[in-house]
């Protein structure tokens, strides 16, 4: 007979099972040889996994798979409030980051890529600022970190974001006629 003790028991050894198998599968992503993304004009999107707010990342490659044209998202950050000078820090009720859009750059051979960029190199209007992103994408997957920091908005003086991230290949458009 099952009593709720012993089902409880059982549900955390299946929740930490499950847990294992994850961080197992991420740490041999990380261990094994990445490589270029194929398969024509590609978008890989995903959140910053460690932070409390997970933000959002939108990564678009070129069809050739050898260059990231644009990276998009909010990458969550501590902003300082413009009037009254406190720390504003991201967390579970609030999503506070530095929106991005920035051009991309060129993908290694072995899937690897890293570069710098400035803030609204795409589009106008985004606070001024310079981000950097590292990592390798290993086939569907990638994995690395974003860092930046940003001047002055509307609403906050400055914003400093370092997080790690996990994108997933969502969809190949159709080619153009």
């Amino acid at each position: 007979m099952n009593t709720p003790r012993r089902g409880r028991r059982r549900l955390a050894i299946a929740a930490g099972a499950v847990g294992a198998l994850c961080a197992v599968s991420l740490a041999f992503a990380a261990l094994s040889p990445g490589r270029q993304p194929a398969g024509g004009e590609l978008t890989f999107d995903g959140r910053f996994h460690r932070a409390l707010w997970a933000g959002s990342l939108t990564i678009a490659v070129s069809a050739d798979g050898a260059s990231i044209q644009r990276i998009q998202g909010i990458l969550p950050a501590n902003c300082r409030d413009r009037r009254n000078g406190r720390l504003r820090r991201n967390g579970f009720d609030g999503s506070i980051g530095i929106v991005f859009d920035m051009e991309g750059g060129p993908i290694a051979p072995d899937g690897s890529f890293a570069f710098r960029s400035k803030n609204g190199s795409l589009s106008g209007g985004l606070a001024p600022g310079t981000l950097t992103i590292t990592g390798t994408f290993y086939g569907n997957n990638a994995l690395g970190r974003l860092s930046g920091s940003t001047g002055r908005d509307v609403l906050y003086s400055s914003c400093i974001g370092n997080q790690p991230f996990w994108v997933r290949r969502t969809e190949s458009p159709p080619a153009a006629p």
